[in-house]
């Protein structure tokens, strides 16, 4: 007993030390906690401070990636119900608006560009200032024969069309007419579905701003990337906007002309993918889903994954450049892993070709003709069989692929997407050109999250329809839905919202005017090539200037109007023209000079001289030319007297069309700027605070020339020919016998009649 009591007196006072060591733990973990609450707080400012994206020079800073914040919703719930039905109002209007307008468009000088065992991709020349989005299903009239077929993409003054027949190598005229309503419909078709499975409408919601939003910064799969992509080159700005993605449930990621949006997906993309996730890319064209997948392809580059078809580039390929991407397209893919059934279709497909092709000889004897058509019959039947083999593992290919990226508008034509209930993240690009619906729809596609990239600077969606939820759901963006707009101008801060800060487009001078005007001092210039952009700059006219303003004020030149009120200005046209003529022949490459203006008539008119003139420079809208960047802009306004006011597209409205689409003309230019106005027209007709005001006014301050003191050295094959065109433009038509010869006499005798 003595014993026992001695060791219970032990244990006692063991108990007693522990008890002690135990009090001594729990206080310095509560001043362990304290602490941590402290660094807590500091981190929070850290990332309210990091994310403020109104400041001058963005400054990058670590952030903890457990910091998670809760972005509440700024708009008042609507229900379901409601929302359902508008999106079905707007989307019902289009496509009304759609089926009411003429839509034979005349195509002309049609080339097979490109032939595989998907089908044959065409070109062809087009005056229409066409709007349709790529893959839209067509139908193209060729000598009373309709054939079917996808509208591939849309540049300058051509379209590239993609059809399963052979046209032949050439095909002179044809008309094309777009089935738009095709995919507004089967885009209301699944958004009627959707509002039944309440389940997928959460992440939905939040991206337009209903629903609480989850941010946060999440860097570890960011840095295991990093070091296995030691060559690249990634800048700060894209490194915390991919940590950003991979934390949060929905991000929008801001990306200003030139800032890497792209570079910053790839890097996301493989962020993810390194994580475990699947995920779909999704854009509003061709070109930007091929620059998209590019870069992710070189993230991958040498690697398993491509070989074994996870990475599908989903739909055609459009650029010309991008060759090695066939190696991610199916029919890339299924050459690797079934050459035997591709060789065998390549085959069919060539003799049906050469057999329709002998039936069409009408001096072939009536028993030959026979053996031919039998033997048609018979390799169609084959083909069919052989066809349906490779669609089904095609579909194979769409089903598992752990990377696809594709366009908006083939998402929600293709079953082989909307099956797919296993896409956990799903990336969209160019998000500003988009109609919400669509944004909305896309995002029911994820499980676990959504990044929007686009710029609410640049110029938004277009519609048909003016109704009010036309006006409402397909004339706004993204960002002016989620109130993103709103709370950057109010210069308040949003944790879901990153800037790419770090601009490697423009020469630094052009980049000044929006950078002050547009952006309010948020983008840095990185530091590229000087002797690339010297190169450029010392070309005539004003060598050694990246901006040039040329003020037409003291040349009396006329703008006028056509029958669709759209303007058009002889003399700027003439001007654009010839300097950019002027440039082409001291050494640019055509393909680096764009003339662009803010009017369709005045882009058929400039083109019509280059035909005349023989002048090879891209010409379009500026509307047209988003997404498309040139070494040397001449941008010609257009407006001047007798006009009594600025045409609208420059006037201020709800979506600041006037300011977006100034900073979309500006930003095309990589490193010359050169811009015709009569500066007296516009500053006599704008209001003050207009932002094509202030423009002019600092641009004239700073970069003013008078064209007509440097026209004689500039331009003196067409000195006198300015002469002849001042004063009423319909006394001019017959000027000369040679000018009544000429496409742009035919174009101005059209307008004028």
């Amino acid at each position: 007993l003595k014993i026992q009591e001695a060791k219970l007196q032990k244990r006692e006072k063991d108990l007693k030390l522990l008890e002690e060591e135990l009090l001594k733990k729990e206080k310095e973990l509560n001043e362990k906690e304290l602490e941590l609450k402290t660094l807590e707080k500091n981190l929070k400012k850290t990332l309210k401070e990091y994310n403020k994206i109104l400041v001058d020079q963005p400054v990058i800073e670590e952030i903890d990636e457990k910091e998670n914040i809760q972005i509440e919703p700024i708009k008042k719930e609507i229900k379901d119900k409601n929302l359902e039905e508008e999106f079905c109002e707007a989307l019902d209007e289009e496509i009304k608006s759609l089926r009411e307008v003429n839509r034979k468009i005349s195509l002309y000088d049609g080339k097979l560009i490109r032939e595989d065992i998907s089908g044959y991709v065409y070109s062809f020349l087009t005056d229409f200032d066409y709007l349709i989005p790529d893959d839209t299903p067509i139908k193209l009239e060729i000598s009373n024969k309709s054939i079917k077929g996808f509208f591939l993409t849309g540049k300058d003054d051509f379209v590239v069309l993609k059809f399963d027949d052979f046209l032949g190598e050439k095909v002179e005229m044809a008309y094309l007419i777009p089935q738009l309503e095709y995919l507004l419909e089967a885009l209301r078709e699944y958004l009627t579905q959707l509002f039944q499975e309440k389940e997928k409408l959460i992440l939905p919601f939040k991206v337009i701003g209903r629903k609480t939003i989850n941010s946060s910064y999440e860097k570890f799969y960011v840095n295991r990337v990093l070091e296995k992509l030691k060559k690249f080159s990634f800048n700060e700005y894209q490194k915390e906007a991919a940590s950003l993605i991979c934390g949060s449930d929905v991000s929008y990621i801001w990306g200003p002309p030139g800032t890497g949006k792209t570079t910053c997906i790839g890097l996301t993309t493989r962020a993810l993918f390194e994580k475990g996730e699947k995920i779909l890319l999704l854009s509003h064209s061709n070109i930007a889903v091929d620059m998209i997948m590019k870069s992710i392809y070189e993230c991958f580059k040498n690697e398993k994954v491509i070989e074994e078809g996870q990475i599908l580039r989903y739909g055609t390929l459009y650029l010309k450049e991008k060759e090695e991407l066939k190696e991610i397209t199916i029919e890339g893919i299924l050459y690797r892993k079934y050459p035997g059934l591709m060789n065998q279709i390549e085959k069919l497909q060539k003799e049906k070709e050469d057999l329709m092709e002998s039936l069409k000889n009408s001096d072939m004897k009536a028993e030959r003709k026979k053996i031919d058509s039998e033997k048609l019959e018979k390799i169609k039947t084959d083909l069919k069989k052989l066809l349906d083999a490779k669609n089904q593992f095609s579909k194979e290919l769409v089903e598992n692929a752990r990377i696809i990226g594709t366009t908006l508008a083939k998402t929600f034509v293709s079953k082989e997407i909307l099956d797919r209930k296993d896409i956990d993240t799903v990336i969209i690009d160019e998000a500003s050109m988009a109609y919400i619906p669509y944004i909305f729809a896309s995002a029911s596609l994820a499980k676990k999250r959504v990044a929007i990239f686009g710029d609410f600077r640049q110029l938004p969606p277009i519609s048909l329809s003016e109704s009010e939820k036309s006006k409402k759901w397909l004339q706004r963006d993204i960002f002016d839905e989620a109130n993103i707009i709103e709370t950057v101008e109010k210069k308040s801060e949003l944790p879901c919202l990153f800037l790419l800060g770090i601009q490697y487009r423009m020469h630094p001078n052009i980049s000044e005017i929006v950078n002050k005007f547009i952006y309010d001092g948020r983008l840095r210039d990185a530091q590229v090539d000087n002797n690339e952009q010297k190169k450029i700059i010392d070309l005539p006219p004003c060598p050694g200037e990246s901006v040039i303003l040329y003020d037409t004020s003291e040349l009396n030149l006329k703008c006028y109007k056509d029958i669709n009120k759209s303007r058009y200005n002889f003399g700027n046209a003439i001007l654009s023209v010839f300097i950019g003529k002027k440039i082409i022949d001291n050494g640019l490459n055509p393909e680096s000079v764009g003339i662009i203006t803010p009017y369709t008539t005045q882009s058929k008119l400039i083109k019509n001289i280059c035909k005349d003139f023989k002048i090879n420079v891209k010409v379009a809208t500026i509307h047209k030319f988003q997404g498309s960047e040139k070494d040397i802009i001449i941008m010609d306004l257009t407006d001047d007297y007798p006009q009594e006011k600025v045409g609208r597209l420059f006037l201020e409205n709800k979506i600041d069309h006037g300011k977006r689409l100034i900073n979309v003309a500006i930003t095309r230019a990589k490193k010359k700027l050169i811009i015709l106005a009569n500066i007296d027209f516009y500053l006599s007709n704008l209001n003050e605070e207009n932002i094509l005001y202030k423009i002019l006014v600092f641009l004239a301050e700073k970069y003013r020339r008078n064209i007509k003191d440097e026209i004689n050295s500039l331009l003196p094959e067409i000195f006198n020919r300015i002469n002849l065109i001042k004063g009423d433009l319909q006394k001019n038509l017959e000027f000369t016998h040679h000018f009544r010869l000429t496409n742009t006499y035919y174009f101005l005798k059209g307008l004028s009649s």
